[in-house]
């Protein structure tokens, strides 16, 4: 039987712990138990590090696990972002819903189609402290779904348990931090606490997956036509701002005739001769097909005016990578060169 494969957007600002969730998600559906994680080698797809302290002596101990380096994850430097850029994983309690959470929300949902909110889930990664559940970060998340419910984009997200979904990313460091080459000791407690840490959260996991696979994937159509309707509007904007100044300028140029007119104390004839009003038409000019210009080295030149690159022959700008810069643009194949083009 064929596998079917299903794409995550997981979205969070820096430091709630995205990575760590991602690392201890796959160890979720690979091990039922974390003894059985501990047994065996646990799972790490991205490089993590941090700091735990020792119960006994409260010595700090910076703990790091993972298979290789990774240039893309930050695990030095504990005051910045862990991770730099965006990536896909393929995969066998914080009060921190503010401003930026609320921002990245209404910048996702202004520009996918209102049905993707049918596919929106909100994961709590720290819910150990407030029993499994969301805790003090409840209240805000509902208060800013009220407001996207209210306001615009109007999008009615609801506040169930079908919506909500809560985790413990310490029993993921716990099992780190107790393997090799950390090796640190903890409590018959503490081991107790975060056993059942993990218990429920592989219950969770498997709660959101079955969640996951019952909904309707969204319809990456609809969101670009959306995404094309701005483009094409955006596009509007200079010809249309053309339009309105030649008005104008016509406009003000009927008004200096009329003055002309009623001030001018020649003959018939020499009248007649006035009556000519200068104006400014805008034609347009029909394209046999798009402008496209083939970007491979081969095919094109990268030169420098004011400043910035451009391709000659083209309104195409590049940044100072000499990737398109303020430009909005569909790959297609070269049938020349077979290199990547940019219309």
């Amino acid at each position: 039987m064929a596998q079917k494969e299903f794409t995550i957007l997981l979205l969070g600002e820096s430091g709630v712990g995205k990575s760590t969730f991602i690392n201890a998600f796959v160890n979720y559906m690979t091990y039922e138990t974390l003894n059985e994680a501990r047994d065996q080698q646990p799972v790490c797809l991205i490089p993590t590090a941090f700091t735990m302290s020792d119960t006994e002596t409260y010595e700090l101990k910076t703990i790091t696990f993972g298979p290789h380096e990774d240039p893309n994850e930050n695990i030095t430097d504990s005051t910045l972002s862990a991770t730099k850029y965006p990536r896909c994983y393929k995969l066998p309690n914080n009060t921190r819903v503010d401003v930026i959470f609320k921002y990245c929300l209404f910048g996702l949902l202004s520009h996918l189609n209102k049905s993707a909110a049918d596919n929106i889930l909100f994961l709590f990664t720290n819910t150990r402290s407030t029993q499994y559940a969301p805790g003090e970060s409840g209240p805000i998340l509902l208060n800013m779904l009220n407001q996207i419910r209210d306001n615009p984009p109007n999008v009615n997200i609801p506040y169930s348990k079908k919506t909500i979904y809560c985790f413990d990313n310490e029993s993921f460091r716990y099992l780190v931090a107790t393997v090799h080459p950390n090796n640190m000791q903890f409590s018959d407690d503490l081991t107790l606490e975060y056993e059942e840490s993990w218990a429920s959260s592989v219950r969770e996991c498997d709660r959101l997956l079955e969640r996951i696979v019952s909904l309707q994937p969204h319809k990456i159509l609809d969101t670009l036509s959306l995404n094309n309707a701005k483009h094409n509007i955006l596009l509007l904007i200079k010809p249309l701002a053309d339009i309105a100044k030649h008005i104008a300028d016509n406009q003000h140029q009927c008004e200096i005739h009329k003055r002309r007119v009623r001030e001018f104390t020649g003959t018939i004839e020499q009248l007649r001769e006035e009556m000519y009003v200068p104006s400014v038409d805008i034609k347009t000019k029909c394209l046999d097909k798009p402008k496209t210009v083939c970007t491979e080295g081969s095919c094109c030149e990268h030169v420098v005016v004011n400043g910035q690159g451009v391709i000659p022959d083209s309104d195409i700008q590049l940044d100072e990578y000499g990737k398109l810069w303020g430009t909005t643009f569909i790959r297609v194949k070269s049938k020349m060169c077979h290199a990547n083009l940019m219309t």
